[in-house]
């Protein structure tokens, strides 16, 4: 979101961004809190980067981290949010599994089903 080749309207892209969220886009929280860091929002940003990393997106999960490095988050905090994106990360996991050993069965009753 450099904005090098074209003007970038920053209001604009902040509300699409928003709106976007407000959707359910998780990838726009990151971007909202990097923004409000470029912004120098003091630590407003940090509430986007934890929510989207508890939803499971792994840029946010490693900007805590190294916010955590550099003595802006506490250790709490990022223990917390670890475990939050960990268990996103293994229900999507499980749910992803189940999908697949559920086409599997299907398709093998199907195989079972068909006249010889």
């Amino acid at each position: 979101m450099s904005g090098d080749i074209v003007r970038m309207d920053k209001e604009k892209a902040k509300r699409l961004l928003c709106r976007a969220a407000k959707g359910g886009s998780i990838g726009s929280l990151h971007q909202l809190g990097c923004m409000k860091f470029e912004e120098g929002n003091n630590l407003d940003f940090l509430a986007y980067f934890f929510k989207a990393a508890a939803l499971g997106w792994k840029d946010s999960l490693d900007t805590i981290k190294r916010l955590h490095d550099a003595g802006l988050v506490s250790e709490e905090d990022y223990r917390l949010t670890l475990s939050d994106y960990l268990d996103v990360v293994k229900k999507e996991q499980s749910a992803s599994r189940d999908k697949v050993v559920g086409n599997m069965n299907k398709e093998r009753a199907q195989r079972n089903q068909r006249p010889i």
